[in-house]
């Protein structure tokens, strides 16, 4: 793996950019983040380039979108790029051999939904014409996204996780401290984002939102094992660990849009909604879908010792001899395929993946529904649309 030379950090942050490389750890390399300089290039024309070379490489490294989230994908595709872009451009100046980890979880790919949910929610808001309100929401979706990376970066070294988005988990390749200095290096630049848009309601909702966070991960770390946990704990821990993060991004577009009190309301409730109900959908994920389209191997959530909600809801169904077994599957970290589908079957017998899918069921309708009457009706129904089609994952 090649790190950035101090001779291209004092070129500065665009030239590191482009003079550095991905590796993709997997049977295919990915191009280089941006091609080599070539002595020949005229530098009149190298600049004009650089920006389209960056989003060819950002656009290839952007999954297809899930169909029923393409039109959410489309509105919001040209901000998305500008966010991922200024990611690239402020977390690759470390002169250490950690950017290569900052690579790694940055430009790995990833929906980017939570910044696409704060963009789309900002132009819901009429925020298409003002020019600093856009340039806000670009800062704060850099911000949530960093947020986001820093807490997948830690919970895979706390999980033991093996994948992440395809990919060998970072601690897998660099080490724990690396992941875990880069994850601190990650939430140091979402707040110094936050700060630089001014807007103090703003900064204290986000300081909230890693506060809380930090908490569902306490609270999963200590619930780890612990067959009593019920459903509402289990609930808990979904509404901090991921609603909380999409709340944030929600409701930072109403505040950036300064919206009524009623409209901020709403747009809180429709996301931390659409997160526990995607969150809850990849719960039933993780023992139905496929390794290849998760981006991690499927059952990894009973390898980690992780007691989601499917599988709260089956412990609380079965008898003593099956407890003991799933017991003993979460202190393994090599369960087979095969005792995943049998753990995957008795959630099935027992109806957890039907009732898990009604919870979530649940709060995606009322997610889509808290939006009703707000904003341009055609960015409404974009947004309603992708809340409402999270569930349709599964099939």
């Amino acid at each position: 793996m090649t790190t950035l030379s101090a001779d291209s950090l004092k070129r500065g942050k665009l030239r590191a950019l482009r003079e550095s490389r991905v590796r993709v750890w997997s049977s295919k390399m990915l191009p280089m983040l941006f091609s080599s300089p070539n002595p020949d290039t005229n530098p009149d024309t190298e600049a004009a380039s650089e920006f389209s070379a960056e989003d060819a490489m950002l656009s290839s490294l952007q999954p297809k979108p899930f169909e029923d989230f393409a039109a959410l994908y489309a509105e919001t595709e040209q901000e998305t790029h500008a966010v991922s872009r200024l990611l690239l451009e402020e977390t690759l100046g470390l002169a250490t051999p950690l950017p290569d980890v900052v690579r790694h979880i940055v430009a790995s790919g990833g929906k980017r939904l939570r910044s696409r949910l704060l963009i789309a929610s900002a132009k819901l808001l009429g925020c298409q014409s003002k020019k600093k309100v856009l340039q806000g929401t670009i800062l704060l979706g850099g911000a949530i996204e960093a947020i986001h990376c820093a807490s997948l970066l830690h919970d895979d070294v706390v999980d033991g996780s093996k994948m992440r988005r395809g990919l060998p988990a970072a601690h897998h390749v660099w080490g724990a401290q690396a992941s875990v200095l880069v994850g601190d290096f990650l939430f140091a630049r979402a707040f110094d984002l936050m700060c630089r848009q001014s807007e103090m309601k703003i900064l204290t909702l986000l300081s909230q939102t890693a506060l809380r966070l930090t908490q569902g991960e306490v609270r999963q770390l200590y619930s780890a094992r612990a067959l009593s946990m019920t459903p509402d704990e289990s609930l808990d821990i979904v509404r901090d660990k991921t609603g909380a993060l999409f709340r944030a991004a929600t409701l930072s577009a109403a505040l950036l849009a300064r919206a009524s009190t009623q409209k901020q309301r709403a747009l809180a409730l429709f996301g931390e909604q659409f997160g526990i109900g995607y969150q809850l959908t990849d719960d039933m994920l993780d023992y139905l879908g496929e390794s290849r389209t998760l981006g991690k191997s499927r059952g990894d959530d009973l390898r980690d010792g992780k007691i989601t909600y499917p599988l709260v809801l089956c412990l609380s169904r079965i008898g003593r001899k099956q407890r003991r077994r799933i017991e003993q599957l979460l202190v393994r970290s090599d369960c087979a395929s095969g005792e995943i589908d049998e753990v995957a079957s008795l959630m099935r017998e027992t109806g957890c993946f039907d009732d898990c899918a009604s919870v979530a069921k649940k709060a995606l309708v009322a997610g889509a529904e808290a939006l009703e009457g707000i904003g341009d009706a055609r960015l409404r129904g974009i947004l309603q649309h992708a809340c409402l089609a999270s569930l349709g994952r599964l099939s």
